[in-house]
């Protein structure tokens, strides 16, 4: 019975000791914030490989960076590397130019999204070249 106690005893203080802070006060900073290098992208009708930097003030231990883009031309696109959000644009064969927008997002920061918009030039160039094969057939 005495051992119960002791261990008891022996088992609170230490919770006590170990959750004593000095009686210092410890600033506790939660604020995080998030930032892109850019927010705009032009790309040419060739395509091209993209890295836009980000940087977080604050971060938060398991925060994560999310990243998505609906358009098909758009591939790679990847987080993976902190500080980085990198991407391939696929080259444009229409005669048109085409726009889109990744969405991020920063876990820490709730209900919060960024956007980086994309906008591609138009190709000069026809996806295909037809060339007349006719032949004279009555000689």
């Amino acid at each position: 019975m005495k051992i119960k106690n002791i261990l008891g005893v022996l088992a609170a203080l230490m919770l006590l000791v170990g959750c004593d802070n000095g009686g210092v006060d410890q600033p506790v900073d939660t604020t995080s914030s998030f930032t892109l290098s850019t927010t705009e992208i032009s790309v040419g009708a060739e395509g091209a490989m993209q890295d836009v930097k980000y940087t977080i003030t604050n971060p938060v231990n398991g925060a994560v960076v999310l990243s998505n883009c609906p358009a098909s031309w758009v591939e790679n696109l990847s987080t993976a590397t902190y500080g980085s959000i990198k991407f391939t644009v696929a080259p444009n064969y229409t005669s048109e130019t085409r726009s889109t927008q990744i969405t991020v997002e920063y876990t820490a920061i709730r209900d919060t999204t960024f956007t980086i918009s994309i906008t591609q030039a138009a190709s000069d160039v026809p996806m295909f070249a037809f060339q007349d094969v006719t032949a004279d057939i009555t000689s």
